[in-house]
């Protein structure tokens, strides 16, 4: 997985991207304030890094199909990153994992 963009929320853009998946697959990003590490993830082909509230980018447009090649990439508004609250904005220095 590969995150890119502008590092100041307020410019806006974010770029998720990930590589190597199974050709013409669905995936879903993910993001949390914390880290963890869970294995046997029900309709999962590995661990799962993040614990706590687990936002999911499930909005219309945002669960990209795999291309050819395994990638899909998904751009999203830094300023509204999902969670099980609702939307949110990181504050300067926090961590995210996605």
């Amino acid at each position: 997985m590969h995150l890119s963009g502008n590092n100041v929320i307020h410019r806006g853009i974010l770029i998720l991207r990930a590589t190597g998946l199974p050709a013409f697959t669905f995936g879903i990003f993910l993001v949390s304030q914390s880290r963890a590490f869970a294995t046997g993830i029900p309709g999962s082909q590995g661990n799962l890094c993040l614990g706590g509230g687990i936002g999911r980018f499930v909005g219309p447009g945002q669960l990209p199909q795999a291309d050819a090649l395994g990638e899909i990439s998904l751009v999203v508004d830094p300023g509204a990153l999902p969670s099980p609250q609702g939307a949110f904005a990181p504050a300067h220095g926090q961590s995210l994992y996605f």
